[in-house]
């Protein structure tokens, strides 16, 4: 079943099939290309959420960088192969500059998707996002029990919004996937089991995110997960509508920061991934290129690693994090 629903989404986007096999050719010849980029579009959100990584963001400024800086960062994004850009925040909703840089990456001929809290995803701002282009929906979701949920957000109501904003989002045939993250308290509850049942109810996907020790659980190494919990997880990603990050790489599973997906803070600043804090430059200073090929000389992004970096690698995050 994976395999048909992705055959199918790469169907509805033919138009990006013949950048994938050029990417997967500069691979073969021993070329580095991107694939995903992640935009963080704002600083701002509703939500003020226990595990919250953007906390992690080094502010150097509190002015974000201007619409045709990210327009910029995207076109040289897709000079080095990027196909795939996933608009983020805080809450990207809330930036006025959303439904037009949806549309300026989708008129090029590009995968884009981005991931909300939900709160906004009425009826009419569903339509218009699929007016855009958008192509998936990540709507977040971090328990079956409504209270659970909304105290893990620090913000009441946002179950219910979340909920509303799937069917919203199917209703304007818009791919819908589930963010959510494992805790330890959730694998004993059985509440991620729920979230299967969930999906398949809902007939959607669900994207797993290990809990990282960054933002507000920076160093806190009790939210890391076991090898028993590790093991668990890896038997839900058996199911055909689970999935997890290192799932989509051009070859190798494992962490992909740095060697085949960037993010922009923002501020401008060019990071691994969202839950990696380590810039390696600001589009304000210099070019994308640049910064990319100064993440590629550091052998921690040079390659794909084959665990989750912020959630698994000890030795990583007392040095970077």
């Amino acid at each position: 079943m994976r395999i048909y629903k992705n055959s199918k989404f790469l169907i509805k986007n033919v138009k990006v099939i013949p950048r994938i096999m050029k990417n997967y050719f500069m691979l073969i010849l021993g070329k580095k290309v991107l694939k995903t980029v992640e935009i963080q579009l704002t600083d701002q959100c509703q939500c003020k959420c226990i595990h919250c990584s953007f906390s992690a963001t080094e502010k150097k400024s509190k002015k974000c960088v201007s619409f045709d800086s990210i327009k910029k960062f995207v076109d040289d994004c897709i000079s080095l192969g990027a196909f795939h850009f996933n608009i983020t925040g805080g809450e990207p909703l809330l930036s006025e500059d959303i439904f037009r840089l949806i549309k300026y990456i989708k008129d090029k001929k590009n995968i884009v998707s981005v991931a909300t809290n939900g709160i906004l995803l009425t009826k009419e701002t569903c339509t218009k996002l699929k007016e855009s282009g958008l192509d998936i929906i990540e709507i977040s979701l971090d328990s079956t029990k409504e209270s659970d949920h909304d105290k893990f957000r620090g913000k009441e109501g946002c179950f219910e919004k979340a909920l509303q904003g799937v069917i919203y989002s199917k209703e304007a045939n818009i791919t819908v996937i589930l963010n959510t993250v494992i805790r330890h308290e959730r694998i004993r509850n059985g509440d991620l089991d729920k979230m299967v049942e969930l999906v398949e109810k809902e007939n959607i996907l669900l994207n797993l995110n290990m809990a990282c020790a960054i933002g507000k659980w920076k160093k806190d190494y009790s939210v890391l997960l076991n090898q028993t919990e590790k093991k668990y997880v890896d038997k839900l990603l058996k199911h055909p509508l689970v999935r997890c990050d290192y799932m989509s790489n051009y070859f190798k599973k494992g962490c992909a920061a740095g060697s085949e997906k960037i993010t922009i803070t923002p501020y401008g600043d060019i990071i691994p991934c969202p839950f990696i804090n380590v810039a390696f430059g600001n589009v304000k200073d210099k070019s994308t290129k640049n910064i990319w090929n100064k993440m590629l000389c550091n052998s921690y992004f040079n390659k794909v690693n084959k665990a989750c970096l912020p959630s698994e690698d000890k030795e990583f995050i007392n040095k970077y994090i």
